[in-house]
């Protein structure tokens, strides 16, 4: 016998003509209708979320693109390099929001070790002439910003999910400027 709940009153489901058939009719349309709400829901979800990552991936894009760029322009011409160097710095203050910590911190190895070469005095950098020589002339120096920046490109492909994954042993990665190349 099949019971209904009605007012405080129990009814008797098989003494108006409904069987255990209807019982199990209802039970599966309730569940059908549970199961399709809940599906629309994850897909929506999924979908959303592909649609953020991919978003975000072409802001990163964007960001790389820039902070290569300032790299670039470091190379460049000498008396553009204070230009240079505030273009790098305001790149690499983006990058240390978005990017992971492996990046950021060979992003500042190599930022630093150009400090270091140029003897840049970040107060005085937007007002005075960079004191220093104007090309990177010493060898163990031009290595050092090589693997830095190779190991800066790995890691940002890293972050970009970029597939094939690359081989540390033979990437090879050249950055050029109009008058000069570090490779």
């Amino acid at each position: 016998m099949l019971f209904l709940f009605m007012d405080s009153s129990l009814v008797n489901l098989n003494n108006l003509g409904f069987g255990s058939e209807f019982l199990i009719a209802i039970i599966t349309v309730l569940g059908t209708i549970i199961v399709a709400m809940a599906s629309s829901y994850l897909t929506y979800r999924y979908t959303r979320k592909m649609q953020l990552e991919a978003e975000w991936r072409k802001d990163k894009i964007r960001y790389y693109g820039e902070l290569l760029n300032s790299i670039t322009e470091l190379l460049g011409d000498p008396e553009d390099r204070n230009k240079a160097f505030g273009q790098f710095a305001a790149s690499a203050n983006i990058i240390t929001l978005i990017a992971p910590q492996e990046i950021t911190d060979v992003l500042f190895e190599f930022y630093y070790n150009w400090q270091i070469k140029y003897r840049i005095d970040i107060s005085k950098m937007a007002t005075e002439k960079i004191d220093g020589p104007t090309e990177p002339t010493n060898e163990e120096w031009v290595k050092l910003q090589i693997l830095l920046l190779k190991q800066l490109v790995l890691s940002i492909r890293k972050d970009l999910r970029i597939s094939p994954k690359d081989n540390h042993k033979t990437f090879k990665f050249r950055l050029r400027s109009p008058i000069s190349t570090l490779e």
